[in-house]
């Protein structure tokens, strides 16, 4: 009798764990996709760029230039929360540019970037509260693991775009900008010339270098490990 019921009770007890499983990982530990935006802890400036509920992209894109006194704000305040989440990161793109470049961040730029591995990504999901609790508003989240874009954050009306990759496989270095310390590149240098050419150093008025993002990309995408974008139709 007693041996009948042991690997009876076994079975009931790997059941109860396993559904126990599931329900933490869905309803707990799996990251979860923000809803309609709370508007209660939505700020003056970013107000203009939510219609129903959710953000108002086009308005929001269509903007010419950012106001580099919030962006500089927001930089800091995201630069703390990643370094006390220990995610691996560096400020990527123009952002990176005008850094180097400028000691600043480049007029008539529109957006601040960053980029984190994976696992860096799958924190800021996992803490999108905290996020929320200093002022920013995620949209544009995508978990697809295929696609290199992987959320935006917006706070007073300027926005932060979040790329990924598998893993950030080269040496960063902590460089001092807008009155803080960000990781970049260790080798910019040759880093911002795959991105946007040799002459990346000069000005270009219609843009911000005289390469180009968009040509830069497909060497930058291979080197750095990025696989490409999803093309959607």
């Amino acid at each position: 009798m007693y041996l009948k019921i042991v690997p009876t009770f076994i079975l009931l007890l790997f059941l109860f764990l396993s559904l126990l499983f599931v329900y933490l990982y869905y309803y707990h530990g799996k990251p979860k996709v923000r809803g309609n935006i709370d508007m209660d802890k939505v700020d003056v400036l970013s107000k203009e760029y939510i219609a129903n509920g959710n953000i108002d992209q086009e308005k929001l894109f269509s903007k010419k230039n950012m106001n580099t006194l919030i962006q500089k704000e927001n930089l800091i305040l995201l630069n703390d929360f990643l370094k006390r989440k220990y995610i691996k990161y560096y400020i990527d793109c123009g952002t990176l540019l005008g850094a180097i470049r400028e000691n600043n961040l480049i007029d008539g730029d529109t957006d601040a970037d960053i980029m984190v591995s994976e696992d860096g990504f799958l924190k800021i999901r996992e803490n999108l509260n905290e996020l929320e609790n200093i002022g920013f508003i995620a949209f544009r989240i995508n978990d697809d693991v295929e696609n290199w874009f992987g959320l935006s954050i917006l706070r007073k009306g300027e926005y932060i775009d979040v790329y990924r990759t598998s893993d950030i496989k080269f040496e960063l270095s902590l460089y001092y900008f807008l009155d803080s310390y960000f990781y970049i590149p260790k080798y910019y240098k040759e880093y911002l010339s795959d991105l946007y050419g040799e002459n990346w150093m000069i000005p270009d008025p219609n843009g911000k270098g005289n390469g180009t993002w968009e040509l830069g990309m497909l060497n930058y995408k291979k080197k750095y490990n990025i696989p490409p974008p999803i093309q959607l139709s």
